[in-house]
This record gives C-alpha cells, structure tokens and sequence, in this order.
C-alpha cells in the first residue's frame, strides 16, 4: 500500500464522517422540533383542562399531575406528553453519542495523516485499522440512529414490533440506557 492511497483513505473517512454528522444533525434538529411542536400542542391542550394558559411548562404539569382524576382526558394528555419527553431525550442523549463516535473516528484519521510512513509499511495492519474505522462509523451510525429515532413507526408491521422489543429488552427496556 502506497502513502498516497493512505492519505486518500484517511482523508475520505475524515470527510465522509464530516458530512454524514452534518446531514445527521439537520436530521436530528428536524426530529426535535417535531417532538418539540407535539410537545407544545399537549401542554397548550393541559393548560387549557385546568384553565392555566399563562403559568409556566413546569408548573402546568405539577398541576396536571396533582388534578388528573379531575378531568377524563387528563391522564391519557399526560402519558403522552411524558412519552414525547422520553422521545426527546433518548433522542438527545443518542446523537449525542453518535456524534462524540464521529468525533473520536475522525480525529484518529486525523492522528493517522502523523503516521503514514509507519502505515504504508504495514499493510496489513493499514487495512484492519481502515477495516475497524469503517465499520465503527457504520455501527455507530446505525446503533444511534435506531435508538434516537426508533424504526417502529417506520417500519410498520409485526416484524418491526417484534424486532423492536427484542432490541429494547437487550438493551435494558423501551426508554434505553440510563446514563
């Protein structure tokens, strides 16, 4: 392996994590406005049950909390509005990691460009540190994706269910891990 095929490659992989951070994160900011907007729309339909449309988010839901029994709809209104924030933040704490992985893949094909002399005399060792950067790129993307937007809804059907809970049983339950 020659060191401009190794710089080409380091140079690619740095780039191409770049751009797919990039397109992932006006993705992900699409996602959260959307959670964002629902969000809004289920505390705008609490406030107005309990007659309280100038008091903050906070105290709308402590009061929502306190007097569900009072009003029919008020624990289902609840349950989602909760549901919507455990969307958000598993979807935070997700492109959160997918990004620190990008971040970490491509400052070591940064570090790479300081030893590709070493590199190119050792091409085999050259192509598994390609072979384990490439595909930590597409695990991490795959894992964060999955987990920080969910294919349930996607992928309607049995299978997704069941594809689904088997994966939210492998990692600890529907909400994710606790970090």
């Amino acid at each position: 392996m020659n060191e401009n095929a190794i710089l080409y490659a380091l140079s690619t992989l740095a780039q191409t994590c770049a751009a797919l951070a990039a397109f992932l994160g006006a993705v992900w900011v699409f996602r959260l406005q959307s959670i964002d907007q629902n969000r809004e729309r289920i505390l705008s339909r609490i406030a107005g049950l309990l007659n309280h449309p100038a008091k903050t988010d906070i105290e709308v839901i402590e009061d929502a909390t306190r007097r569900q029994g009072d009003f029919g709809e008020m624990p289902d209104a609840l349950a989602r509005y909760n549901r919507m924030t455990a969307a958000r933040n598993t979807s935070i704490r997700w492109f959160s990691a997918f990004e620190v992985g990008t971040l970490l893949i491509i400052f070591l094909s940064l570090i790479g460009f300081a030893f590709v002399p070493q590199l190119a005399c050792h091409p085999i060792l050259t192509a598994i540190t390609f072979g384990v950067l490439s595909a930590g790129a597409v695990c991490i993307t795959m894992v964060a994706f999955w987990n920080g937007f969910g294919f349930e809804g996607i992928w309607p059907g049995r299978w997704s269910t069941r594809i689904t809970r088997t994966i939210d049983a492998w990692r600890g339950g529907a909400d994710g891990p606790t970090w």
